[in-house]
């Protein structure tokens, strides 16, 4: 039977992650698993980047951290027992029959936690979230607030009780740049205040990257994430695990090229599919494209300028020079 269990301090290779999951099996629809056999280990520091392409089963790693849904098959464990766990979803979620005040002291009367809430934290917290004064007093329809007002006092509610794990998913969406860079500017002061281990879905590198200790990529298959390593943020950056993480990092300016690698002598030559426009570029190496990351070689290019070329898993990575792309050339 799937479960939520505490660490027995026993023999364990990562002891600094918070959260260890292992060969979690989960689906909406029978035969159909988001995860399969999923096992991974996050929070090392206090801020994971859950990252992926929408339908990756980022919204569902959180329920089950959550406790909203119970793994078909595996185990979830944390290293301290029955962490108090909020989450924040992706469109605010008030009560319409509420104040505001009610909305936001509303784990101060209901749940299991509410012994944890305190009033010198919750009003502390609503002067940094700018929720003081008149705001909670106002006694408008909820509707009538904006959507930045309407998320931080989400966020407020779920931080009344101090937390130990804080889970937002995509809480930033349909925010203005503007709003949303105040919202993650206000989240990284609290959590760092309150040393609130955060968690935080999305498939915006930008939200997470001046606010992540390390990063966790779920690929846009389902079912295909049985084994996903957490990376630094620079590792992340550096040698991104897969082309559609690599998209993410580079967003509009990442182009990806399909091709074959044809040995030719000591070089490697890359033919793109004749349906993709380019040239044919030779790879100078020695007898086989070496596997391991980060390695860098002088690239001999015919039509363009490239500074670097690596290699990761028969992926070949070139950046340019003459302007900010990067080919992402797929070996046969």
């Amino acid at each position: 039977m799937a479960n939520h269990r505490a660490s027995n301090g026993g023999d364990d290779t990562s002891v600094n992650a918070f959260i260890h999951i292992l060969d979690v099996t989960f689906s909406y629809v029978r035969g159909t698993p988001v995860l399969k056999n999923f096992s991974t280990e996050i929070l090392h520091g206090n801020f994971l980047g859950l990252l992926g392409p929408s339908g990756s089963g980022k919204t569902t790693v959180l329920d089950l951290l959550a406790g909203i849904d119970r793994p078909e098959t595996g185990s979830i464990t944390f290293a301290q027992p029955n962490p108090a766990i909020t989450l924040v979803f992706q469109h605010p979620v008030l009560f319409e029959h509420y104040s505001r005040k009610e909305n936001a002291e509303y784990r101060r009367w209901h749940g299991a936690l509410r012994g944890r809430f305190t009033s010198e934290r919750f009003s502390r917290l609503a002067k940094v979230l700018a929720l003081d004064g008149d705001f909670l007093d106002d006694r408008r329809p909820l509707r009538g607030m904006s959507g930045g007002e309407q998320q931080r006092l989400t966020l407020l509610r779920e931080l009344s009780i101090a937390p130990d794990i804080l889970l937002l998913d995509e809480p930033c969406t349909g925010l203005d740049p503007s709003v949303k860079r105040e919202f993650l500017i206000l989240l990284s002061e609290i959590v760092s205040e309150m040393n609130v281990k955060c968690i935080y879905a999305t498939h915006h590198l930008d939200e997470v990257l001046p606010l992540a200790d390390e990063i966790l990529y779920l690929p846009k298959t389902q079912g295909c994430n049985t084994n996903c390593s957490v990376q630094s943020v620079a590792e992340f950056m550096r040698c991104p695990p897969s082309v559609d993480a690599a998209v993410s990092v580079m967003g509009s300016l990442t182009t990806i090229l399909d091709g074959v690698l044809t040995p030719r002598g000591n070089d490697w030559e890359f033919g793109l599919n004749p349906t993709t426009a380019g040239s044919v570029l030779a790879i100078p190496v020695n007898s086989v494209i070496p596997s391991n990351i980060g390695l860098a070689f002088d690239l001999v290019a015919r039509s363009e300028q490239v500074a670097t070329v690596r290699v990761q898993n028969q992926r070949i990575i070139l950046q340019c020079t003459e302007n900010p792309q990067a080919l992402l050339l797929q070996g046969a």
